[in-house]
Protein backbone atom coordinates (compact mmCIF):
# COMPACT_ATOMS: atom_id res chain seq x y z
CA UNK A 1 0.00 0.00 0.00
CA UNK A 2 0.91 3.72 -0.60
CA UNK A 3 -1.24 5.59 1.19
CA UNK A 4 -3.71 5.81 3.69
CA UNK A 5 -6.44 8.67 4.95
CA UNK A 6 -9.47 7.91 7.38
CA UNK A 7 -12.66 9.77 7.93
CA UNK A 8 -12.82 8.80 11.43
CA UNK A 9 -11.59 6.73 14.08
CA UNK A 10 -12.94 3.05 12.66
CA UNK A 11 -13.43 3.97 9.26
CA UNK A 12 -10.68 4.94 6.12
CA UNK A 13 -9.27 3.91 3.11
CA UNK A 14 -5.93 2.95 1.87
CA UNK A 15 -4.60 2.50 -1.42
CA UNK A 16 -1.89 0.89 -3.29
CA UNK A 17 -0.39 -1.63 -6.22
CA UNK A 18 0.44 -5.14 -6.47
CA UNK A 19 -2.75 -6.90 -6.48
CA UNK A 20 -2.42 -10.53 -5.77
CA UNK A 21 -5.08 -11.83 -7.16
CA UNK A 22 -7.63 -10.77 -10.23
CA UNK A 23 -10.93 -10.34 -8.12
CA UNK A 24 -8.85 -7.84 -5.95
CA UNK A 25 -8.52 -3.76 -6.39
CA UNK A 26 -6.12 -1.91 -5.05
CA UNK A 27 -7.63 0.39 -2.70
CA UNK A 28 -8.55 -1.12 1.22
CA UNK A 29 -11.37 -0.08 3.35
CA UNK A 30 -11.28 -0.11 7.07
CA UNK A 31 -14.42 -0.10 9.26
CA UNK A 32 -14.48 -0.89 13.01
CA UNK A 33 -10.65 -3.07 12.58
CA UNK A 34 -11.31 -4.85 9.31
CA UNK A 35 -9.16 -4.24 6.15
CA UNK A 36 -11.45 -5.37 2.96
CA UNK A 37 -10.30 -5.09 -1.01
CA UNK A 38 -13.34 -2.72 -2.51
CA UNK A 39 -15.02 -5.02 -5.05
CA UNK A 40 -17.88 -2.77 -6.55
CA UNK A 41 -18.12 0.15 -9.18
CA UNK A 42 -15.90 1.81 -11.25
CA UNK A 43 -14.05 -1.36 -11.85
CA UNK A 44 -14.28 -1.49 -15.21
CA UNK A 45 -12.91 2.21 -14.99
CA UNK A 46 -9.34 1.03 -13.64
CA UNK A 47 -9.78 0.69 -10.12
CA UNK A 48 -7.46 -2.01 -10.28
CA UNK A 49 -4.56 0.56 -11.51
CA UNK A 50 -2.09 1.69 -9.09
CA UNK A 51 -3.54 4.60 -5.72
CA UNK A 52 -0.85 6.60 -5.18
CA UNK A 53 -2.70 8.87 -2.94
CA UNK A 54 -6.06 9.07 -1.33
CA UNK A 55 -7.61 12.03 0.96
CA UNK A 56 -11.16 12.77 2.26
CA UNK A 57 -12.20 15.78 3.72
CA UNK A 58 -14.95 13.96 5.34
CA UNK A 59 -17.19 10.90 5.24
CA UNK A 60 -18.45 11.86 1.89
CA UNK A 61 -15.99 13.22 0.22
CA UNK A 62 -12.56 11.31 -1.16
CA UNK A 63 -10.07 11.55 -3.70
CA UNK A 64 -8.31 8.69 -5.09
CA UNK A 65 -5.50 9.47 -7.42
CA UNK A 66 -2.78 8.16 -9.16
CA UNK A 67 -2.71 5.82 -13.06
CA UNK A 68 -6.41 7.08 -12.74
CA UNK A 69 -9.06 9.46 -10.64
CA UNK A 70 -11.49 8.67 -8.75
CA UNK A 71 -13.85 10.63 -6.11
CA UNK A 72 -15.77 9.00 -3.38
CA UNK A 73 -19.72 10.43 -2.52
CA UNK A 74 -20.17 8.54 0.59
CA UNK A 75 -21.59 5.54 -1.39
CA UNK A 76 -19.60 4.64 -3.77
CA UNK A 77 -16.38 5.63 -5.67
CA UNK A 78 -16.82 7.32 -9.23
CA UNK A 79 -14.45 7.49 -12.15
CA UNK A 80 -12.94 11.31 -12.99
CA UNK A 81 -12.57 11.76 -16.42
CA UNK A 82 -9.20 13.34 -16.61
CA UNK A 83 -8.90 17.15 -18.66
CA UNK A 84 -7.16 16.81 -21.85
CA UNK A 85 -3.68 15.91 -22.95
CA UNK A 86 -2.65 18.73 -23.28
CA UNK A 87 -3.16 19.77 -19.66
CA UNK A 88 -2.02 16.74 -17.93
CA UNK A 89 0.27 13.28 -19.03
CA UNK A 90 1.47 12.21 -16.29
CA UNK A 91 0.76 9.79 -13.37
CA UNK A 92 -0.69 11.68 -9.94
CA UNK A 93 1.23 10.97 -7.16
CA UNK A 94 -0.60 13.00 -4.43
CA UNK A 95 -4.54 14.50 -3.82
CA UNK A 96 -5.63 17.04 -0.89
CA UNK A 97 -9.18 17.29 -0.46
CA UNK A 98 -10.56 20.68 0.77
CA UNK A 99 -14.33 20.57 0.19
CA UNK A 100 -16.87 18.79 -1.86
CA UNK A 101 -15.98 21.37 -4.43
CA UNK A 102 -12.01 22.14 -3.68
CA UNK A 103 -9.86 19.50 -4.40
CA UNK A 104 -6.03 19.80 -5.50
CA UNK A 105 -3.53 17.07 -6.89
CA UNK A 106 -0.20 16.63 -8.46
CA UNK A 107 2.35 14.96 -10.15
CA UNK A 108 5.09 15.21 -12.38
CA UNK A 109 4.91 19.25 -13.11
CA UNK A 110 1.02 18.87 -13.56
CA UNK A 111 -1.00 20.45 -10.84
CA UNK A 112 -4.29 20.20 -11.41
CA UNK A 113 -7.52 22.05 -8.87
CA UNK A 114 -11.05 20.58 -9.48
CA UNK A 115 -13.64 23.09 -8.73
CA UNK A 116 -16.90 22.22 -10.25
Amino acid sequence: MNTVSFTGPGHGWAGGMGVIAGDQSNLMEYENGDWRYYQEPPWDEGIRRTVNAVHFSGPNNGWAVGQTTFRWDGERWWYVEPPPRSMHRSTLNDVFALSENDAWAVGGRTILHYEP
